[in-house]
């Protein structure tokens, strides 16, 4: 006759072994303190660039000595890019534990899904190549070459010397903060409450809305939801493997980044 014993054993050792593999990211439970990283987002990428260009204000205020524009430029671009690290670093403190294998495994897996972030980006150039075209048709008042977010940032590239911190800005750290703000959050872990898809249209909506803030023409709003619906795609198309909407970000932002410098050196 079998032990009971050594039966109960053997019944709870598979159990053991599968939650070492797991997260709380595979439970049902909202991972509430992530949200925190909303505030901190608006916070630091305001208070740290204002924090690294006061000393050059006072400076500039007290000796007269006006500041060149692409000086304070490059300053409140570090000031975003330091903000930004800040914040990842936040981010993995609170998650140290699992953080770094589950990121790896994520961006392992996300090498199934080459063909689809290629495909999603190809997709969303010609949609947006189509959306422009349409724009032409709009009363003057209304059409726009480039939308007043895409002005600002060829506008940091006057100093080529800020070029490389753009590439972390832009490329790097960029895609890592947003899908982290506008799919893990609003899709992952809102989606736990409100459904996935629900989630899905509202990340999008936010996507998009959050890089038009300054906008002249409410048309410019069409541009980004056309690349924040390629991005949800991909991240729900994908598992909901932020890896994946991080990979097709960053993509997008590397072939915008190259096409810039190429404007300016040519």
């Amino acid at each position: 006759m079998s032990n009971p014993s050594a039966r109960n054993k053997d019944t709870k050792q598979p159990t053991k072994a599968t939650d070492t593999t797991h997260t709380p990211y595979d439970t049902s439970k909202v991972m509430k303190r992530d949200f925190w990283l909303i505030p901190l987002y608006i916070i630091l990428l305001n208070i740290v660039p204002f924090l690294l260009i006061l000393p050059f204000w006072v400076y500039n205020n007290s000796t007269h000595v006006k500041i060149p524009k692409t000086t304070e430029t490059f300053i409140l671009t570090l000031g975003t890019l330091i903000g930004e690290i800040i914040l990842l670093l936040i981010f993995y403190l609170m998650h140290r534990k699992y953080l770094i294998p589950l990121a790896i495994k994520r961006f392992s897996q996300a090498k199934q899904h080459i063909l689809l972030i290629i495909s999603a980006y190809i997709a969303m150039m010609l949609a947006t190549a189509a959306y422009n075209g349409l724009m032409k048709l709009l009363p003057k008042a209304y059409q726009f070459t480039e939308t007043q977010n895409q002005l600002v940032i060829l506008k940091m590239f006057d100093n080529p010397w800020a070029w490389p911190v753009l590439f972390l800005d832009i490329v790097i750290l960029t895609p890592f903060v947003e899908e982290l703000i506008f799919r893990h959050l609003i899709i992952h872990e809102l989606g736990k409450k409100i459904g996935y898809m629900t989630g899905a249209v509202i990340s999008a909506l936010l996507f998009a809305f959050a890089h038009v803030t300054g906008a002249h023409s409410p048309f410019e709003y069409g541009t980004y939801l056309i690349m924040a619906s390629a991005l949800v795609f991909v991240y729900m198309k994908s598992g909901r493997n932020l890896a994946a909407s991080i990979s097709l970000h960053m993509l997008i932002n590397l072939l915008g980044f190259i096409s810039i410098v190429f404007q300016y050196i040519t």
